[in-house]
């Protein structure tokens, strides 16, 4: 997996971008085998979400924080805390409770798993996917 993430892939702007899928699928391959991301399908990201009452999980929503905020408002133990401000605002994720995190297609949420690893949150998954991917299986929050 380390080949392919530190592969060097032709850097033309009109046709792709600095970092390339290639690498990033390589980045994402290699956490997941190292233990450092734990995916979920968006199917069980959902049935974590509906069984949030048993199961102690703080969950996060990585969008822009006009999405989150629209799904908060109806669910208070739904956390819109986007992917620019996770960071700052790292202190308001628990350290004892498993943590899930979405975005809308799963990248933002990746990125902020990563962030908030590197504050020692490690007891979390991303929906692989995110709300598309549940959203095409007819689900929703």
């Amino acid at each position: 997996m380390e080949d392919i993430s530190n592969l060097e892939v032709a850097y033309a702007p009109p046709f792709a971008s600095a970092m390339d899928v290639v690498n990033v699928v390589g980045n994402v391959a290699d956490n997941v085998l190292a233990g450092r991301f734990t995916p979920v399908t968006a199917d069980q990201f959902m049935d974590m979400w509906k069984n949030r009452e048993k199961n102690n999980v703080f969950f996060i929503d990585a969008r822009p924080a006009a999405a989150g905020r629209a799904v908060q408002e109806k669910h208070p133990d739904w956390h819109a805390i986007p992917l620019e401000e996770v960071a700052a605002r790292v202190n308001e994720v628990p350290k004892d409770r498993p943590v899930a995190i979405i975005c809308n297609t799963g990248l933002r949420a990746y990125d902020g798993l990563l962030v908030l690893a590197r504050h020692g949150i490690t007891d979390v998954v991303n929906s692989t996917g995110g709300l598309q991917a549940a959203i095409k299986m007819g689900l929703s929050v």
